[in-house]
């Protein structure tokens, strides 16, 4: 049985998530049901992330989020409108979830 995710372990997964299927759809109406497997380590291990529920919950629960999981998806929402810059951004805001603030820097 695999270990317990954090829910900011869990938030990252589901951003790149979304990240990927945007990268393939090129946007982001994703059905309700629909799962997206995705590459979680560098064994080539892969998880089912259930991207339709975490994109619709997030459109609809916004307003509670807190302020960095609200940033994440502006960064998102500017990715899926053209934003190539928003890449990185959304990039270094996922390893800071997963990594914490002082962890993620290089250099």
């Amino acid at each position: 049985m695999p270990a317990r995710r954090s829910q900011d372990e869990r938030w990252a997964v589901n951003l790149a998530a979304a990240r990927q299927f945007h990268g393939r759809e090129g946007h982001l109406i994703v059905p309700r049901k629909h799962v997206e497997t995705i590459t979680v380590d560098a064994d080539g291990g892969q998880e089912a992330v259930k991207l339709g529920a975490f994109v619709d919950n997030s459109r609809r629960r916004a307003s509670k989020l807190s302020n960095q999981r609200r940033a994440a998806l502006d960064e998102l929402s500017a990715l899926v409108a053209g934003d190539t810059g928003a890449i990185a951004r959304l990039a270094a805001d996922a390893i800071s979830c997963v990594l914490g603030p002082d962890e993620s820097r290089v250099g």
